[in-house]
């Protein structure tokens, strides 16, 4: 009779067990760490009066950084050096941003739709300063229309975001 009960304890425990383990509530698993992943939020894009662009004419249309930096300089940027470059630049444009400056470039692009944001270490390195390369396939900065709901649609996506995490 003992042996029989041991018998039927011993099956309970490794039903109970077994059912627990197949419904991951596995005591391990319980206590292991969870695994979360934190969204990068995108950054915020700095104030037009915060950014200075160096505006370089990769094309051979003559007078074009003149002209983008003239257009810019209405709309609130701050203009550093005009001229042209001898760089290769293919589609609309090209922004290059040194590490403190991520936020002006996300700004400049509201504005120049179309161009590719590129980090380099031979970019402007203070804080709010890119470089603005024209490429053969620009022709007009953005409307002021387009550039508030780029703006609207940045700041959307900086905005913080919940944790997701992968395990329950």
């Amino acid at each position: 009779m003992l042996a029989t009960v041991l018998v039927l304890a011993a099956l309970a425990a490794a039903g109970w067990y077994g059912w627990h383990r197949w419904h991951g509530k596995d005591s391990a698993a319980a206590h292991a760490p969870r695994t979360c992943v934190t969204p990068s939020a995108a950054p915020t894009p700095a104030a037009p009066a915060q950014v200075t662009v160096n505006v370089l004419n990769a094309t051979d249309k003559v007078g074009l950084a003149h002209q983008v930096a003239a257009a810019l300089r209405a709309q609130g940027l701050h203009i550093g050096k005009v001229g042209n470059t001898k760089a290769s630049v293919t589609g609309v444009a090209v922004i290059s941003y040194g590490a403190a400056s991520k936020a002006a470039a996300v700004t400049l692009a509201e504005y120049v739709p179309g161009a590719t944001l590129v980090p380099a270490a031979t970019a402007p390195d203070r804080a709010g300063s890119v470089s603005l390369q024209i490429g053969p396939s620009f022709a007009a900065l953005a409307a002021p229309a387009a550039v508030n709901s780029a703006h609207v649609r940045d700041l959307a996506s900086a905005s913080p975001r919940p944790v997701v995490c992968t395990t329950p």
